[in-house]
């Protein structure tokens, strides 16, 4: 085959030393949601390796016509050679897709793109030096994430890997698929070893239907495995094509076994057990020894940060050594349990030295009152290994309420293994209740808007609008571009108001793509009611270059926080690019409904700010001595009128296409000799331009209460518009605005 922290009274070093020694592993934020794929099942998956044209153009169609999907393993250096002959090491005579052909298959025919190395060489027989072993796995994914793919399914040149490519390939992606590796593959699966069928010339229609049929009669997960897919095909199997027609047969038969309930056509991706839940807090162990995870021999089991773990964090992992006069053990943290439920454990075990003895798990189950009453030995490795390591676990009895994971090495054998990505979720075969409602309280969390509705920076350097397609893949058109300078530097998030008393989500898409020391870390100021810095907390941190959905658990510190700001801060001197994207605050569950109001600040607790504006800072100024609404007195914008008119101007509100809004507020008319206090709305088109206004209403009586008003914008052109305040001039007016709202019509 071919930035800065805002600590009170630290000094600049000081505060640097807090960043390096406040660093803790960020909660698991788990989901009521059932896993995928909890018991044996009848699944096919069809692959295509190299990154082949023909994938577009003769396979993408055939299995579009059968409602199936498909997974395409992209050589990265091979990619944009169309003309034959090309310099591709796999097939020379073969075209293959540019990147916008396979954005293409991606977008237009739903593929799933994987990665098949940079250059496609034996990644294990031509001895490659571990720099360019790394290149050709991480920095063949690196050349895709560049240009919008994200990676998580690979699969080796030739089938050609051993332990120390498995270990490689571990760190970049969830799942490995080989070429030599036939047998079935059996519930629960090994992600890093799945196996397949060759199809190519010689391969009949027929044996490949008769392996579908195995599947769906023991349950099995089948991997087909395509290369080229021509109308007139080679017949000699080194070539590696297969008919289009007979690939149409196949693609038929598929779908008749899916219409019949019998089989599901999956992508890789969507083929191991998966679960958004994971019982164990700091899984990942990326905080180390810490939130539970201990040792009783702290010379042998040790953290390691040398990059030794897998997939999506594998920087951090823990070294489990053997010693020399007794077992070593790992602990995990305890996790509560019911006797009714199966649970399912993962994790990724790399054993890279061996003389004699075993790493084994086991679980220690206790009372309610955490005594020890029982335990279940969950198996062991006694050979050099790499891989998951899976097991399901249910409770011995009811007496068992909570139970906890512990890996022992056993004394002289020689064992060192690095083991990293603890899971531990119940396995459901139905779906569990929906999860509570929740919802992001920043507004322009996906920055369409740019650093704008609230978001602000001390240097627009380091953060700067982009819209070149590096966002998240559900938004992916705009984001935050990051470049480190030679300060740290920080991006502020809206504040949001908070309860003390609730734990709130936090998460960030990240693709940081350079860095050369340091971090892009994340921090949340806290506020009183006033608005004014009463503390904050280091949260997290992302110290390696690629894609990761930073998330992490945010509780206020204490009662006196009634607000909360994310600040993200690039550390200077770093050497960090990248984007940042999909930044959302989650409200959750039993705390007071979301506002929905479209406009950040309304209530003007941060003053005439958060994209708030003014033409007359002196005349129409913050205030903060109790004339705001009866809701929330304690702050308002004051309006004084001068020889001129005066404005006070709103942030922008994207406006969508035959939307109507209600517009309301608070206003406290004290005096007026004449004129009034006017309402009109400015309306711009997508490029920013403004494109006409309308006049909505005034208030010119003394009065005190509360006003409101609807607004239709004027054309399909207008895309933003915003609130204008008139303080008419000569008009002896004092008045107090507060608690302005744009919201939807729903």
């Amino acid at each position: 085959m071919r930035t800065y922290i805002r600590l009170k009274n630290v000094t600049g070093a000081t505060a640097m030393l807090l960043f390096a020694l406040l660093i803790v592993s960020p909660p698991s934020v788990s989901a009521v949601v059932a896993p995928y794929n909890v018991a044996p099942s009848a699944k096919i998956s069809l692959t295509f390796d190299d990154g082949l044209l023909d994938a577009l153009t003769q396979a993408a169609p055939i299995l579009a016509s059968n409602g199936l999907p498909a997974t395409s393993f992209v050589i990265s250096n091979c990619v944009g050679m169309a003309t034959i002959p090309n310099s591709c090491p796999a097939d020379s005579g073969m075209s293959y897709m540019t990147w916008e052909q396979i954005a293409q298959l991606r977008d237009t025919y739903g593929w799933e793109i994987g990665g098949h190395s940079a250059a496609h060489p034996m990644l294990a027989t031509d001895n490659l030096t571990d720099a360019q072993l790394t290149q050709e796995i991480a920095g063949g994914k690196q050349a895709m994430v560049d240009h919008g793919i994200s990676p998580t399914s690979f699969a080796t040149p030739y089938g050609d890997y051993d332990n120390r490519v498995l270990a490689e390939i571990a760190k970049s992606y969830a799942s490995h698929r080989g070429f030599w590796d036939v047998d079935p593959n059996v519930w629960p699966y090994n992600n890093h070893i799945i196996n397949n069928m060759q199809v190519q010339a010689g391969v009949s229609v027929a044996s490949v239907q008769a392996r579908i049929d195995q599947a769906v009669t023991n349950k099995e997960w089948l991997v087909l495995t395509f290369h080229g897919i021509e109308p007139t095909p080679s017949s000699d199997p080194e070539d590696y094509q297969y008919s289009a027609a007979d690939l149409s047969t196949i693609a038929a038969y598929i779908k008749s076994k899916q219409d019949a309930g019998l089989l599901k056509a999956v992508k890789m991706q969507d083929g191991p057990i998966t679960s958004t839940t994971n019982l164990l807090s700091g899984g990942s162990l990326a905080g180390g020894l810490s939130g539970g995870w201990a040792t009783d021999v702290p010379a042998n089991v040790t953290a390691d940060s040398g990059n030794h773990g897998s997939y999506p964090e594998p920087l951090h992992s823990v070294l489990a050594t053997a010693g020399s006069g007794s077992a070593s053990h790992l602990f995990s943290p305890n996790v509560s349990v019911q006797h009714a439920k199966t649970y399912m454990l993962q994790s990724f075990l790399n054993v890279f030295a061996r003389t004699s003895g075993e790493i084994g798990y086991y679980i220690d189950e206790h009372n309610t009152n955490g005594d020890w009453i029982s335990g279940q030995w969950k198996g062991s490795k006694t050979a050099l290994t790499v891989g998951d390591q899976i097991f399901t676990y249910v409770p011995t009895s009811a007496q068992v309420a909570s139970a906890r994971l512990q890996i022992y090495v056993t004394a002289g054998s020689g064992i060192q293994a690095y083991v990293d990505n603890f899971r531990w979720f119940a396995l459901e075969t139905v779906e569990s209740p929906p999860p509570p409602p929740v919802q992001n309280a920043l507004p322009n969390s996906n920055f369409d808007n740019g650093v704008s509705s609230g978001w602000t920076t001390n240097s627009t350097t380091a953060f700067s609008a982009d819209n070149t397609n590096h966002g998240a893949p559900e938004s992916p058109t705009n984001a935050i571009k990051l470049l480190a300078g030679s300060g740290n530097a920080s991006l502020f998030a809206p504040l949001v108001d908070v309860d003390p008393a609730l734990t709130y989500d936090v998460s960030a898409y990240l693709n940081i793509q350079t860095l050369t020391s340091n971090e892009l870390a994340f921090y949340v100021d806290e506020y009183d009611v006033n608005g004014s810095w009463v503390s904050g907390q280091y949260k997290t941190a992302k110290r390696n270059t690629g894609i990761q959905v930073i998330s992490f658990g945010y509780t206020p510190t204490g009662g006196v926080v009634k607000k909360a700001g994310l600040q993200v801060i690039l550390v200077g001197n770093s050497g960090i690019s990248g984007y940042l994207d999909e930044v959302k605050f989650m409200v959750p569950a039993g705390s007071p409904p979301p506002d929905d109001n479209l406009l950040a600040n309304g209530a003007f607790d941060n003053g005439v700010a958060n994209g708030w504006t003014t033409d007359s800072p002196g005349t129409i100024t913050a205030d903060n001595t109790g004339q705001g609404s009866p809701a929330n007195p304690a702050n308002a914008v004051k309006l004084l009128s001068t020889t001129q008119n005066r404005h006070l101007f709103s942030p922008l509100v994207v406006i969508g296409v035959g939307d109507s809004y209600n517009l309301s507020g608070y206003l406290d008319l004290r005096q007026i000799t004449s004129g009034e206090v006017g309402f009109y709305i400015d309306e711009y088109d997508i490029a920013g331009s403004w494109i006409s206004g309308k006049y909505i209403t005034g208030i010119s009586v003394i009065s005190a209460g509360n006003f409101g008003f609807a607004y239709l914008p004027s054309s399909s052109s207008v895309a933003r518009a915003n609130l204008q305040v008139i303080v008419m001039a000569n008009s002896g007016i004092e008045a107090y605005i507060d608690n302005v709202g744009w919201r939807k019509q729903q």
